[in-house]
Parts: structure tokens; C-alpha cells; sequence
């Protein structure tokens, strides 16, 4: 939340889960420390209250990748329709 705090990111804190539009994830992601690893994203449209998991937006990445890495793994996601990311990540 910091982060999307500092550099103006809208995003949606609901049931604690924290959705960012897929168009500003990089913006977040690059503020996170190097030792993090993401996990997975899942993508999302939010049309109110309502939460509409988009199942064509799903990634698992076992053990993880790095940021660096989910970034290029999501780079051909449309950027140009509202849809929002939970990001899954720990921390090696």
C-alpha cells in the first residue's frame, strides 16, 4: 500500500486482499526489496462491490520467480481494459 500511496497507484483493499490495475503493477512491484519472490498473480475485474475473477489472467510460479521475471512472464497482458491484479509474493 506504501507504495501505490507514494507514487499515486489507485488500488482496492477489500477482504485483505490488495488489487492493483494491471497497468501500474510495475510501478508497486519495483518498490519491493530484491528478496522477494513473487508466487503468482491472479487478475481480477471489480465492477462496484462486486469482484470478478478473470481465470484467464491466473499465473502460479511454484517457488517463484523474481520480479524481474513475473514482469516479462505478464508483459503481453492487455494493459489497455481495467483489469486488476492480486500479487501473490514471499520473501526468500
Amino acid at each position: 500500500m506504501n507504495a501505490c500511496v507514494k507514487h499515486g497507484v489507485r488500488f482496492q483493499w477489500t477482504l485483505g486482499v490488495l488489487f492493483i490495475p494491471l497497468s501500474d503493477i510495475e510501478i508497486v512491484l519495483t518498490e519491493l526489496p530484491s528478496n522477494v519472490r513473487v508466487l503468482g498473480f491472479d487478475g481480477f475485474n471489480l465492477e462496484g462491490y462486486k469482484i470478478y475473477p478473470s481465470l484467464e489472467y491466473l499465473t502460479e510460479y511454484g517457488s517463484g520467480f523474481t520480479i524481474a521475471e513475473a514482469l516479462s512472464d505478464i508483459a503481453e497482458w492487455p494493459r489497455d481494459k481495467e483489469l486488476w491484479v492480486e500479487t501473490v509474493i514471499t520473501f526468500k
